[in-house]
């Protein structure tokens, strides 16, 4: 943290001075970021703590359930993520989905 915040500065200084990056805007961006972080990962230790409990694990079916495990819990966490940014209306996000979109439109 300490190198981002000497890089920011560094960079603010090189671009003008104060307010060239909306310091503050950006810092609130990113701590409604970092939230919704702490809550994707609260939310997808809860799922594998229930996969754990309902899904037994043969020894031969231990790769394929490790498998589904992993996918299960990408799937989720990413889902959780990009809806708890839309709720937080971090603005950022939405405009990464709609290029997302765009862009598999096009293809």
């Amino acid at each position: 943290w300490f190198g981002f915040v000497l890089l920011w500065w560094w960079l603010s200084h090189r671009l003008g001075g104060r307010g060239v990056l909306q310091t503050r805007r950006s810092v609130w961006v990113l701590a409604r970021l970092v939230f919704a972080g702490i809550i994707t990962v609260i939310i997808m230790t809860v799922v594998r703590v229930l996969l754990i409990t309902f899904t037994p694990l043969p020894d031969l079916a231990a790769q394929l359930s490790s498998g589904v495990a992993i996918v299960v819990l990408g799937v989720v966490g990413v889902a959780s993520f990009i809806a708890l940014a839309y709720l937080m209306r971090v603005h950022e996000v939405s405009s990464a989905l709609r290029m997302v979109k765009s862009k598999l439109k096009r293809s």
